[in-house]
């Protein structure tokens, strides 16, 4: 077989001197033997690789075939033209017109018509740029520049290829690289057996998760990368075949992932349209995620998935914790390291997160992590900071601040809180002993502001070492019609997957005692209710509320909890030990101020200690000092106190205070004179008032 070379130089020499014999008005039998050299240049340009890669992976009749090697050549030889110029007022350039294109191409003596141009591959493609029209006919045939790069293959770098140069890439896809990854591969071996040839439907939760099954997938069939389509906005039916052609010409079996696909079609008909044909070609792998509310946040409305046929469903099932604990295991021993099968198994329970975080967790913790410490808490810390809030309208995801030891609380207290954290790090074991056991655990914390309820919350979550959720149930309350249950069960669902501590803030906001339903509103709000109920006693994992009026509760709701928990305020011994710890330097509390004494002189609960700890230092680093002086500390204190009274009665309270103290200072000094035998004790100095209606800097 000659040469692409060759064979595009005969057809040309051909083509021209057959339009040559037309505009000189040759006899007849000159064209007709002229007209069969293009025909049989045309045959022979058709077999070579180039062309016969393109016609076989498009499915293209023969009459295509003789009609795409027309088109070539008066693409990159427009000189071919030039006599047809001269034949007919139609002949525009650059390229001779359809209608004298279909007359050149003969197959058994039948011309090729209009109507099979229409229905053929190369206008299904997009390979021809030619849109049906009155005016068909005399358009000129033009190639898309893509096609007539494929084709260059040969000519252009002496072998036979049909891939397409970077420079033409397509703007909508990119491309991602397949790793040998057997370990994480083996993970999704379930899922890539379930996939098929044509369209594929992957049902998996987890974004991160889909694109790692994507790439399984493609590791199955050989493939160095697999594509990803990029369509900004909803496609163009145009835009989208182009898309898939080119990726066609370029890549042998492509492996495709198009998360909004089949939301795309299951809106239009003409995409479902694009689908059929691709399916046609059985030359690839197209996977969609489930049909989701991915554009303008609507849901799906119409059925036309039903139309495409055959459509595989990938079923990606969660790995179980054994899975995990070996997935754990065999990355940290790759790496180098040593995981005992316990700790394997803890971190598997305590974090579901899909394989290929886990081995990015793993080589991302072991070349950090110091020696000297705990390599567990290094990978539980990164499990927890991996986690990313995907509905911060309704919660948010907050990394543990405070620390059990942090807390000052009664040992009753303490012990309640220690009972809820055993069921949950016990509830593998509890499972298998108890009949009917329910994986979750329900605690209602109900007591005044600044007792300690979120503190306590994020403590337990620090414990645990699992993500912590805040919803606040107020900013919901009213939103209950329409889309708010499903964002929720969305929220439920996140939450679940990552064993997170849930945290519902207000409580009452949506669970006080029922009302009569006077309204439709008030239906609906019920029904809301009973949905956030339902979810709530159906949560696997510690689900935590939180009140400031627990009277204001429903008492069918409050028997629902496994424990109620009350923050009640501080007594004086644990105030003074709040007021001990409430300063960690450099600026400290001056040491001559009695702690016992001021938790007797106010009964603040932790959340105001700490507010006036902080004012108290925000105070001294204004004015440069290095002491929280009895003047510094009062001013604060009396800060704190006009929330919640009038000015007079704060300042009454802490002159009381501060005479008592400066007293309390007074006797010490008098009694340490006395023990050196002076016979001059100090006299007791009145402390200034501080009134607020005519003190304007303080003291």
């Amino acid at each position: 077989m000659a040469s692409q070379g060759v064979c595009e130089q005969a057809l040309a020499g051909s083509l021209y001197h057959f339009g040559s014999a037309l505009s000189e008005g040759l006899d007849q039998e000159t064209v007709i033997a002229r007209h069969q050299s293009v025909m049989t240049a045309a045959q022979d340009l058709a077999q070579t690789p180039s062309f016969s890669a393109v016609s076989k992976r498009f499915l293209l009749d023969e009459q295509s075939q003789y009609l795409l090697t027309i088109a070539y050549i008066c693409a990159i030889e427009p000189d071919v033209v030039a006599p047809y110029l001269k034949t007919t007022w139609y002949e525009q350039g650059p390229s001779i017109s359809v209608f004298r294109a279909l007359g050149l191409v003969t197959h058994n003596g039948h011309s090729m018509s209009v109507t099979s141009l229409l229905a053929s591959n190369l206008i299904t493609w997009r390979m021809l740029q030619v849109e049906a029209s009155t005016a068909l006919g005399v358009n000129p045939l033009v190639l898309d520049s893509h096609i007539v790069a494929a084709l260059q293959g040969e000519s252009s770098h002496g072998q036979p290829s049909n891939i397409l140069p970077h420079s033409l890439a397509h703007p909508h896809w990119s491309t991602h690289s397949v790793q040998n990854e057997p370990t994480l591969h083996e993970c999704y071996a379930k899922a890539v057996a379930q996939c098929g040839p044509g369209v594929n439907q992957l049902n998996c939760p987890d974004s991160d998760e889909c694109s790692a099954i994507v790439e399984a997938i493609a590791a199955q069939h050989q493939q160095t990368v697999y594509l990803q389509l990029d369509f900004d906005t909803f496609p163009n039916e145009t835009d989208l075949r182009k898309c898939l052609r080119d990726i066609a010409i370029r890549y042998e079996f492509p492996v495709i992932y198009w998360p909004k696909g089949l939301y795309c079609y299951q809106r239009s008909a003409s995409l479902t349209n694009v689908l059929k044909a691709w399916l046609q070609l059985n030359i690839g792998v197209l996977i969609c995620d489930d049909a989701e509310d991915y554009i303008d946040g609507n849901e799906p409305h119409t059925a036309l998935i039903d139309a495409i046929s055959p459509l595989t469903r990938i079923h990606a099932e969660p790995l179980s914790t054994q899975q995990r604990s070996v997935l754990w295991q065999e990355t940290i021993t790759q790496l180098g390291e040593t995981l005992a099968l316990a700790d394997a198994q803890w971190l598997a329970q305590l974090y579901p997160i899909a394989p290929r975080q886990t081995i990015e967790i793993a080589h991302r913790v072991v070349k950090t992590y110091r020696e000297e410490g705990s390599l567990v808490t290094a990978l539980q810390q990164a499990c927890i900071n991996s986690y990313q809030p995907k509905h911060q309208d309704l919660a948010t995801l907050s990394q543990p601040k405070a620390k059990w030891t942090d807390m000052i609380l009664p040992a009753p207290l303490k012990v309640q809180l220690q009972e809820l954290m055993q069921r949950i790090r016990y509830r593998g074991v509890l499972e298998t002993q108890i009949r009917g056991f329910r994986p979750g655990v329900q605690a209602l914390f109900w007591g005044k502001p600044g007792t300690g309820k979120s503190m306590a919350a994020e403590a337990m979550a620090a414990e645990l070492m699992l993500p912590l959720y805040k919803v606040n149930l107020a900013n919901i309350a009213s939103k209950w019609i329409g889309e708010s249950e499903k964002h929720l069960a969305k929220l439920f669902d996140q939450a679940e997957r990552q064993h997170a501590v849930l945290l519902f803030d207000e409580a009452d906001a949506i669970f006080a005692k029922r009302s009569e339903v006077s309204s439709s509103h008030d239906k609906n709000a019920n029904m809301g209710v009973s949905f956030l109920l339902q979810r709530m006693e159906n949560y696997s994992g510690l689900l935590l509320l939180s009140t400031n009026f627990k009277n204001n509760l429903d008492e069918a709701f409050l028997r629902r909890f496994h424990s109620v928990v009350e923050f009640a305020m501080p007594s004086a011994e644990a105030r003074a030990h709040l007021w001990k710890s409430a300063w960690q330097g450099p600026i400290f509390l001056d040491e001559c101020i009695d702690h016992s004494l001021l938790a007797e002189s106010f009964e603040f609960s932790p959340a105001q200690i700490a507010n006036i700890a902080e004012l108290s230092v925000l105070y001294c680093l204004s004015e440069n000092q290095s002491v929280i002086h009895e003047p510094i500390l009062s001013r604060a204190i009396l800060r704190e106190l006009d929330k919640h009274s009038a000015g007079y009665l704060a300042a009454q309270k802490v002159n009381q205070w501060r005479a008592r103290q400066n007293s309390n200072q007074n006797q010490k000094h008098s009694q340490s004179q006395n023990s050196k035998q002076n016979p001059h004790p100090m006299q007791t100095q009145a402390s200034p008032n501080l009134d607020p209606r005519t003190q304007t800097q303080g003291v």
